[in-house]
């Protein structure tokens, strides 16, 4: 509830501790100076909220390399999958569980034809960032 002109002047103070960063148009409050957002984790988290109703609390954690997340619903473990542009191997080094599925999200669906994808059950999804105030995530599967 500040005026506007004193708001900028916090906001230039934090960035100048590097305690805050822009981000997808929008603002990255930070835990210290040293820390720096992650995208990948980012775009994880904003699929992770799609299923934040129908899981428990404690049922999501980081996953192991290269996946970002990793949470658990109805008994069946998933792992979230980031990749950014160029990228389209990674999934390779996944390996999958009789028990997992994976969410792979791309930067576009375009990527999604030329991304190797492991035996395993796979659906793809983007975040597009646009002038919202969430981003727009949408869910495709292999046809």
């Amino acid at each position: 509830h500040k005026h506007r002109a004193t708001a900028m002047r916090i906001i230039r103070g934090l960035q100048k501790q590097h305690m805050i960063t822009y981000l997808h148009g929008g603002l990255y409050i930070a835990a210290g100076p040293l820390s720096k957002p992650d995208p990948k984790t980012i775009d994880a988290i904003w699929i992770l909220l799609q299923f934040i109703e129908s899981i428990n609390p404690m049922d999501h954690h980081p996953a192991s390399y290269p996946s970002q997340i990793y949470f658990l619903k109805d008994n069946t473990g998933y792992e979230i999958l980031v990749l950014n542009e160029g990228e389209q191997k990674v999934p390779t080094l996944i390996h999958p569980d009789d028990d997992m599925k994976y969410i792979i999200v791309v930067p576009s669906p375009d990527m999604i034809p030329a991304t190797s994808i492991p035996d395993a059950p796979v659906i793809f999804a983007t975040v597009e960032y646009k002038d919202a105030e969430h981003p727009q995530v949408l869910f495709f599967t292999e046809e």
